[in-house]
């Protein structure tokens, strides 16, 4: 095979691009700028994407995508990176999204939240959604939010609704067996779009 998922990972870090796609039938392909771009190289056949898929995918994970359809983790690359990885079966063959979330933990400041909205993590109780379209920084924008009661609150207990939260936040569990599955096989995931 011509690729190795480090060497795409470490092209998507050097290059600053937000996505690799992997499917049969072309290159592996980044998005940079939001406009996609195929790498250069020969497109892939079923067991290179399968291949690729494995190097990110844990044994469970591939499991998942048998029983369900599909399958979604995070996946650091080394200390460099971050990613959320999504992986699916795309005509009988895998197929896997990987997008690059950021390592630093930025403030509410930072990505441009009005300071009305620090005074609702003040709020003794209530609901707040955080919903947009890919890409928009709903993860960003959580994990943020999170950050600040997690630092600055020692009273708040804090429920996510989502598949599960990619920003790793100090003394949060993000592995898929610190809590059990409490959604049914479709039930949860329309959570991430």
């Amino acid at each position: 095979m011509s690729y190795t998922m480090s060497d795409l990972l470490q092209l998507v870090v050097n290059d600053g691009c937000s996505d690799l796609h992997v499917r049969v039938g072309v290159p592996p392909v980044v998005r940079l700028h939001g406009i996609l771009h195929r790498i250069e190289g020969p497109p892939l056949t079923p067991e290179d994407s399968e291949e690729l898929v494995r190097a990110a995918a844990s044994e469970d994970h591939i499991q998942q995508v048998r029983e369900r359809g599909g399958a979604d983790f995070g996946l650091a690359f080394g200390e460099l990176a971050r990613f959320r990885v999504s992986v699916f079966k795309e005509r009988g063959n895998f197929g896997m999204v990987m997008r690059q979330i950021p390592t630093k933990m930025l403030t509410m400041e930072e990505i441009g939240l009005p300071p009305s909205v620090r005074d609702l993590l003040w709020k003794p109780r209530g609901l707040v959604l955080v919903t947009g379209p890919t890409g928009s920084g709903k993860t960003t924008t959580l994990a943020s939010m999170i950050n600040i009661i997690n630092e600055e609150r020692d009273d708040a207990h804090i429920v996510t609704v989502e598949d599960r939260s990619r920003s790793a936040v100090e003394t949060q569990r993000i592995s898929a067996r610190d809590r059990p599955d409490r959604f049914g096989k479709n039930d949860h995931a329309g959570l991430d779009d």
